[in-house]
């Protein structure tokens, strides 16, 4: 019977193998000698070809489908058929207070109001280099009686922001309606958030009409004038115009079209400081320096949106359909229009411990370093721009700081010494070292699990000498008690934790003083009661100061009161055993991280025992 060719087979060899085997089934090659003949060449070229042919039809269908595309411009083009809008890069902002002193000038010649036009420029610097930074609206200043005057914006705060970036302008000439307009402007550095179209009716008018972006549209007809603006494939940006019936009316043919844009730096401008005012303020005719003081540093630059991203998040927001129902609506939202979120998670109030109905919880990771006023000016926009808009009920938002908890892991391996010429002790640094290796890969994000079983594998493929290994784990969360104050907390844990048991302590705690007296909390044997325990004395020295829910993860403390805490640390650890330490599923604000000081490995050597056997010939 003949053999099939497999044509899904894309190594090279292997289809010339396949090709030989094919023939030489034939009488006609009865003991051919392929290898030898002219038609060796033959074959070589029906393989390559199979071979090319096979590659590019394998790599054309992984680009025809979201999940599997790696070129950009497919990914790009997949989203935008969900309706995906892929981020461009992001300007970095600061606040600024700004102040313009004309003391000197007479109370009656000085104006009553004055006006910090869109565009005034300032410079400000980090490690990177300087960078300019614009206004985008113009702020006004009120005489304050004695000639100083103070911008504020429309909230009567001193708070001018400002965008890093360059001012630059494209211009096009519309052309007949029968033709397929396309408007590319070359540039990937564009910040889509700061753009305005002009259209002007020929070359020479000074007249136009403004037309605004898309994303701003309330209510569309065939005569309103919107604008889309989308990442074309070779990674520049494309303008596109309505039609009279998609999203608006298109400029006339020989219209002037005027698009400025923002270029920008995007994260490299990030943490400028010095800022000052490029040119002096004019008024009636005369230039005054402009007096600045930096509020916060320069932050929210980032770059063009990541493939992964965009790939993540397009289907998210596919199913939210600009509304927000599930904690994915709010997840996808959040991290399409917030890029200087990490990362975030969201659950509702009846999920929540204690359960809070009506409210929908929101923890969000920033980048290190981030100021508690991005994170306010975030928040802010979160609700204000997107969840009292789009949410379908009257739900409150509460945002929560994420949660560490740690966990603390103990090793044993056991190895062949006579497999190995490294020492016991270097085998334990290796095996510490998979450990924070993996958990800096694969943990420290929301709904991160950890799961124990692929550590021990890469544990025992660290060295062949490695014949075994087994885990045991602790979760560990830490809480700033007031000392001397006698008060009631609740540690919360973000899984089930083991039930009492009468041999092991199922829950601990680091050092602390009560009256003198170094002590620890643990579980009563048998028992969900926490006590203290004296370890100067090996007794007890409070019974019942609180109890642990196994169910919920729960530790209660009442009328707890340390004196002080051992080893210089503000905060005292609590180390519980979990209900199933295969599988650490964190649920909420949670994430895992590991205590690097409780990361312990512990090699034992296991020989091999060898048996010699004397028989004697008879």
């Amino acid at each position: 019977m003949a053999t099939n060719i497999t044509s899904t087979e894309l190594d090279f060899e292997n289809i010339k193998n396949s090709l030989k085997t094919y023939f030489a089934q034939k009488s006609e090659f009865n003991g051919y000698d392929f290898e030898a003949s002219g038609l060796n060449n033959i074959l070589d070229v029906l393989a390559y070809n199979t071979h090319f042919n096979g590659l590019i039809a394998n790599f054309a269908t992984n680009e025809s489908f979201l999940n599997t595309s790696q070129l950009r411009s497919s990914v790009v083009s997949h989203a935008e058929g969900l309706g995906y809008r892929p981020r461009s890069r992001s300007s970095s902002k600061s606040t600024l207070s700004l102040t313009l002193d004309l003391s000197a000038v007479s109370s009656g010649s000085r104006p009553s109001n004055i006006t910090l036009p869109i565009g005034t420029e300032f410079t400000a610097s980090n490690e990177q280099g300087e960078f300019k930074f614009r206004t985008r609206v113009s702020y006004s200043a009120t005489d304050s009686g004695n000639g100083i005057y103070e911008f504020l914006d429309t909230n009567g705060e001193a708070n001018v922001v400002v965008h890093e970036g360059q001012n630059k302008t494209k211009t096009f000439y519309s052309g007949t309606v029968t033709e397929n307009q396309v408007y590319v402007i070359p540039d990937e550095t564009i910040d889509t958030k700061d753009m305005s179209v002009l259209v002007y009716p020929s070359p020479s008018s000074e007249k136009f009409e403004t037309y605004t972006f898309l994303e701003n549209a309330i209510t569309v007809t065939a005569a309103t004038q919107y604008f889309d603006i989308k990442e074309a494939p070779n990674g520049y940006y494309e303008l596109n115009f309505g039609d009279g019936i998609s999203f608006g009316k298109s400029p006339d043919p020989g219209n002037k079209i005027v698009v400025s844009y923002n270029s920008c730096n995007s994260i490299l401008a990030n943490s400028s400081s010095g800022f000052s005012a490029v040119n002096e303020l004019s008024v009636d005719g005369n230039s005054y320096a402009i007096s600045v003081n930096t509020q916060i540093l320069s932050h929210s630059g980032m770059p063009k949106e990541t493939i992964e991203s965009i790939r993540k998040l397009a289907p998210i927001q596919f199913s939210a359909q600009q509304r927000l129902v599930t904690s994915l609506d709010y997840k996808g939202m959040i991290q399409s229009n917030f890029p200087i979120v990490e990362d975030v998670t969201v659950w509702g109030g009846e999920e929540n411990v204690p359960k809070d109905y009506g409210k929908v919880y929101i923890s969000i990771k920033y980048p290190t370093n981030t100021t508690q006023f991005v994170k306010t000016e975030t928040e802010n926009s979160i609700k204000n721009l997107f969840s009292d808009n789009l949410a379908v009920m009257s739900i409150d938002n509460k945002f929560i700081e994420p949660s560490l908890t740690h966990m603390e892991i103990q090793t044993n391996f056991y190895y062949n010494d006579g497999l190995t010429s490294q020492s016991n002790s270097y085998l334990e640094t290796l095996v510490r070292n998979y450990i924070s290796t993996y958990f800096n890969e694969n943990l420290g994000k929301f709904e991160s699990k950890f799961r124990r079983s692929p550590i021990l594998t890469g544990i025992d493929n660290i060295d062949k000498s490695i014949l075994a290994s087994k885990m045991s784990i602790k979760l560990q969360q830490r809480f700033l008690p007031s000392v001397g104050i006698s008060s009631a907390y609740d540690i919360y844990f973000p899984v089930a934790l083991a039930s009492a048991s009468t041999n092991t302590y199922v829950i601990t705690s680091s050092r602390f003083t009560v009256g003198g007296a170094t002590c620890t909390l643990r579980n009563t044997l048998g028992t969900a009661d926490i006590e203290i325990y004296n370890e100067s004395s090996g007794k007890v020295q409070t019974a019942n100061i609180g109890t642990y829910d196994y169910k919920t993860g729960t530790i209660s403390l009442v009328g707890f009161e340390p004196s002080a805490i051992v080893g210089g640390s503000a905060y005292i650890k609590v180390s519980a055993v979990p209900l199933d330490p295969a599988v650490i599923s964190p649920l909420r604000n949670y994430t895992l991280v590991l205590d690097e000081s409780e990361n312990k490995a512990f090699g034992n050597i296991e020989h091999t025992e060898t048996k010699i056997v004397l028989q004697n010939d008879k």
